[in-house]
């Protein structure tokens, strides 16, 4: 539930269909590719270690990776046979619930600023990062994403005790039979396919961003390319230079592809209940540097060159 104390609360749902996070043209000059298949799950494990995902850089009072394991095994746990039933139906097969253990962790940085500290949790989750819990029994079978400012779950005698008021910790879906495209990609699979389209070698780290509309199961990679490349852009057949790009969902493509930030950032509004029960509108600001919607696009024919 969503708190209903002197704190503003969430008035909306977070986790908007996925089917609407975007509304750009369908454009006959979008990049033509085959669908492929993600490698669901975090192949680099050790919550960012290594030289090809960014370490996770955690803001003040948030849940480190262990910890966020330990309450997707949770949530999980207390899923009654209606919500189970509901992820068996999307998974396409049974889910072999008693057996799940974590299989891979990724860290999804979040696009906003972080809310003021005198806001409700509820409303502050809405611009925090993410924790991305793969549980596997023999193979990938369920995700939970959880939110990092999760500290009011505390310990006690018999396990975790979620707060009497709060909301929006946890995301679970399950992974289907038949993969979604741009669902759970791994961050090598990202670095191959961008090297494969552009041309361009990619410079590591690679990180995690959510985007502003859909749930972090649907995150995409930020790459950085060698050098610049010109992209012509999907909807506009404008060209763009950038050396920065993403790689992931969109919803207008039926495939993971490469996508830019747009110019205009103006963050995403979310609507809060006053304590008088009257709502107002809150602007989540995106953060320099990390894509809240994005355009699709298409390197151009003579972008491509030599590493």
């Amino acid at each position: 539930m969503l708190p209903t104390n002197s704190k503003p609360s969430v008035l909306i749902a977070l986790a908007l269909p996925v089917a609407a996070v975007f509304a750009c043209s369908d454009s006959a000059t979008q990049l033509e590719r085959n669908a492929t298949h993600p490698s669901v799950g975090a192949s680099v494990a050790g919550y960012g270690a290594g030289d090809l995902v960014a370490q996770p850089t955690l803001r003040s009072g948030e849940v480190g990776g262990p910890r966020a394991e330990a309450l997707a095994l949770f949530r999980v746990s207390a899923l009654g046979e209606a919500n189970r039933a509901m992820h068996e139906k999307v998974r396409g097969a049974p889910i072999s619930w008693s057996a799940l253990q974590p299989c891979g962790t990724q860290f999804v940085k979040s696009p906003f600023a972080p809310l003021p500290e005198t806001l409700a949790l509820a409303v502050r989750r809405a611009a925090s990062n993410w924790w991305l819990v793969t549980l596997c029994a023999g193979s990938p079978q369920i995700t939970v994403a959880v939110n990092t400012l999760s500290e009011d779950i505390t310990d006690g005698p018999a396990g975790f005790t979620m707060p009497q008021r709060s909301g929006n910790h946890f995301l679970p879906r399950a992974v289907r039979v038949t993969p979604h495209p741009g669902f759970m990609i791994a961050a090598e699979e990202a670095v191959d396919a961008v090297e494969s389209i552009t041309g361009v070698t990619v410079v590591p780290p690679v990180s995690l961003v959510k985007a502003a509309r859909a749930i972090p199961q649907f995150a995409r990679w930020r790459v950085q390319l060698a050098h610049d490349v010109s992209f012509r852009l999907a909807a506009t057949g404008d060209v763009t230079e950038a050396n920065v790009i993403y790689y992931g969902y969109h919803a207008n493509v039926d495939h993971a592809t490469l996508l830019v930030p747009q110019e205009a950032q103006a963050g995403r509004v979310i609507n809060v209940r006053n304590p008088d029960r009257s709502t107002s509108a809150l602007t989540l600001a995106v953060v320099e540097g990390a894509a809240a919607d994005f355009v699709v696009v298409e390197p151009i024919s003579d972008a491509h060159s030599n590493r």
